[in-house]
């Protein structure tokens, strides 16, 4: 916990410092939405009914930082939803009608996440092009499964909190991202468009009885504005 407060401190005096570095800093926000799975591996997972994705959210904010007319360092410190989903259903006949019945169960853990990246711009003009990689870490603040049941209609079951400070659950999510995107100059400032995918490089769950392991996996959608001074 100490670690993670260390890094948010590292970025955040980073951000700041970056209005008085260099006339060539932007200063922005990004939101965006994630499409999030998780790659489960051990005996378990080879046992576990389907997975599918888990729509969630991410917004922060950044500094794009000019070290040259091509290359930029882009510190961002924002707020994510990652998780995934678990499904399990048949089908029935009544009467000559086809009944689903099913269960699926949605986790979701929201992270306070860091990213520092590496830009490289190309092209000339108002319109520029972009690729970006670096590593990222993140924090779960909380997490929550919520399970929901289907007999021809889907409805929510009570949702339930996820105790993230048992030993199962590793808080820290190591992460590295690579994405591509372009800008627009208005001017005073920049709008962007961009994708990202994420691979996680730590598990966030790790039982060794069960031989169960979880890492994380999302494709980030946003789009961003930023400010130059």
């Amino acid at each position: 916990m100490r670690a993670m407060k260390n890094i948010i401190g590292i970025v955040t005096l980073t951000l700041i410092s970056t209005f008085t570095v260099t006339a060539q800093t932007e200063i922005g926000v990004r939101t965006g939405v994630a499409f999030n799975n998780s790659n489960i591996s051990g005996v378990v997972g080879d046992f576990l009914p389907d997975t599918r994705s888990h729509i969630g959210y991410s917004l922060g904010i950044y500094a794009d930082i000019a070290m040259n007319r091509s290359f930029s360092f882009r510190p961002e410190i924002g707020y994510t939803s990652k998780g995934f989903s678990m499904s399990q259903g048949t089908n029935f006949d009544l009467l000559g009608l086809d009944i689903p019945v099913g269960v699926r169960a949605e986790t979701s853990m929201k992270y306070i996440e860091t990213l520092a990246l590496l830009k490289y711009k190309v092209g000339s003009g108002p319109v520029r092009f972009f690729v970006e990689a670096g590593p990222g870490i993140g924090y779960a603040t909380s997490a929550y499964l919520q399970p929901k049941a289907t007999l021809i209609l889907e409805f929510n079951l009570p949702e339930v909190d996820i105790n993230l400070s048992g030993d199962t659950y590793n808080r820290t999510d190591v992460t590295a991202h690579v994405g591509t995107g372009v800008e627009f100059d208005t001017g005073q400032g920049m709008i962007g468009a961009s994708i990202r995918y994420s691979h996680g490089l730590a598990n966030v769950l790790k039982d060794p009885v069960i031989d169960t392991r979880i890492t994380n996996q999302s494709i980030n959608l946003g789009v961003s504005y930023g400010y130059r001074f």
